[in-house]
């Protein structure tokens, strides 16, 4: 994830995710419905990774 500018943050935020064989996928994260673009739904625990690091940002 990456900070985005007060006037920008919100509801979505862009994830790059790094499978275990190194390739990378980009998706988009709607925090109020939980889901990826173009994936499907976050299980709870990652929803709630998500989450945790959304904070870890924006708390510097």
């Amino acid at each position: 994830m990456y900070k985005q500018t007060k006037g920008l943050a919100g509801n979505s935020y862009y994830l790059q995710i790094e499978m275990k064989d190194g390739s990378t996928r980009n998706l988009a994260y709607h925090i109020q419905s939980k889901a990826f673009y173009p994936a499907g739904y976050a299980t709870p625990e990652l929803a709630q990774l998500v989450e945790e690091q959304r904070k870890r940002i924006y708390a510097k």
